[in-house]
């Protein structure tokens, strides 16, 4: 089981790089109270780790279900990160983003678990054949993310006010080079199978 583990759980590393997807979170919650991005910490976590696991033991059925492909998933993913990520990066200031349920809907999916993540889970429990090993290694992602969010409060601290906005808006670019890819792989995948 350590194999599988071990080949899922780097996969996993190079779609949902925890430095990466920290950066991203502390984007979307700088502005936000420490009980705030607490709360939304814990519930990122638990909506990545559910997702993931979904993923894990019934994706291909839920995409046969719905007659949906790995293109149309990478497409749409790509389409709503590229549109969030330039409207992060076109704002003015953090305090006009009055939305306080983050945590699903963009900061799980399509960011952390969105469709480059989903694709690997699948693609790692078909290759490998152990879902146990693929389930453990999205759990293990998880946790890491988990504590990561729990401390972002006094990183963030520590950082200061103009490394953070620095972070942010380098942050909303590469969430958009990551949208515009996804977006490109989906078109390359629709092409070649038509």
């Amino acid at each position: 089981m350590l194999s599988p583990y071990f080949h899922s759980l780097s996969s996993l590393l190079v779609i949902i790089n925890p430095l990466t997807m920290f950066a991203l979170f502390i984007s979307y919650t700088g502005h936000m109270t420490n009980s705030e991005i607490l709360a939304i910490g814990k519930k990122t976590t638990l909506a990545v780790a559910i997702t993931l696991l979904v993923f894990v033991w019934f994706g291909i059925h839920i995409f046969s279900i719905f007659g949906i492909n790995m293109a149309a998933l990478q497409l749409a993913g790509g389409l709503s990160l590229l549109i969030r990520s330039l409207n992060g990066l076109n704002s003015r200031a953090d305090s006009d983003n009055t939305l306080k349920n983050i945590a699903i809907v963009p900061l799980c999916f399509p960011i952390i678990a969105g469709p480059a993540a989903i694709s690997i889970v699948i693609s790692m429990t078909t290759e490998t054949g152990n879902r146990a090993a693929v389930s453990f290694a999205s759990l293990t992602i998880a946790f890491i993310l988990g504590v990561m969010f729990h401390f972002a409060e006094p990183i963030c601290q520590w950082l200061g006010e103009t490394t953070m906005n620095i972070i942010k808006k380098v942050s909303y670019l590469v969430l958009a080079c990551i949208g515009a890819k996804l977006m490109m792989t989906g078109f390359v995948f629709y092409f070649l199978r038509a």
